[in-house]
């Protein structure tokens, strides 16, 4: 995708458009959200399912639409305290 399409995306889109990848990619509860490090703002993918990971990075390049996506591996039941 073009830096100037992009740039039409909100921020809310692009979790929409990630969302609908890794929905097909887990049966486990997931989150996506923007987080922000000492790197800067970044796509945060969280699964409760650790076994679906790989496939989860194979299918989500580790860049999209301009943010770095780190794939996070949480213990069961910590997305329900969210």
């Amino acid at each position: 995708m073009s830096t100037q399409e992009d740039s039409e995306l909100s921020k809310k889109d692009i979790l929409n458009l990630i969302i609908s990848d890794v929905v097909d990619l887990t049966d486990g509860p997931f989150d996506v959200a923007f987080a922000s490090d000492d790197g800067g703002t970044h796509i945060q993918v969280s699964i409760e399912h650790h076994e679906d990971a790989q496939h989860i990075i194979a299918s989500i390049k580790t860049t999209m639409h301009g943010y770095r996506v780190l794939i996070l591996k949480v213990a069961e039941g910590y997305l329900d305290l969210q």
